[in-house]
């Protein structure tokens, strides 16, 4: 069941603007860059302060809670923070897909795989996205 804040939000919208307006079916993106390499993982990664503050501040950044990013909604307006939250969890915090993925509701090391594909494929196409994973980097860096 789907909270009623879903319904206030145009999942249409996200699309677009990750598309640039372009229609959904866009040729495959070339291979992105390595990203820089990750910090060593914390002694409790479930806990880790790292993995949290980054699942804070992409919230924040999209204007969702840490329950609604965390949840099991599979709304657009969730889905999408939930998984550049995961990318850069993996990507800049250094953790592992299994200490994702307890990070964000228990998810299985398979499901952050998929987000850490998914946002590296939809950044690779989308120069809006990936100005946005670039300043949430640069904040998460910075915190």
């Amino acid at each position: 069941m789907h909270p009623a804040s879903c319904d206030a939000r145009d999942p249409r919208a996200i699309r677009e603007r990750l598309l640039d307006g372009r229609p959904a079916a866009v040729a495959p993106a070339p291979t992105p860059a390595p990203a820089p390499t990750p910090a060593a993982a914390p002694e409790t990664p479930w806990r880790s302060p790292r993995g949290a503050q980054i699942r804070e501040i992409v919230a924040r950044h999209y204007g969702v809670t840490r329950a609604e990013i965390q949840g099991e909604c599979r709304c657009a307006v969730y889905v999408l923070p939930r998984h550049v939250a995961m990318y850069l969890c993996v990507r800049l915090g250094g953790l592992s897909l299994p200490q994702t993925g307890r990070l964000f509701g228990n998810r299985d090391h398979t499901t952050v795989l998929h987000a850490v594909k998914r946002i590296a494929r939809l950044s690779a196409t989308s120069a809006v996205l990936a100005a946005e994973i670039k300043t949430l980097w640069e904040r998460c860096e910075a915190a």
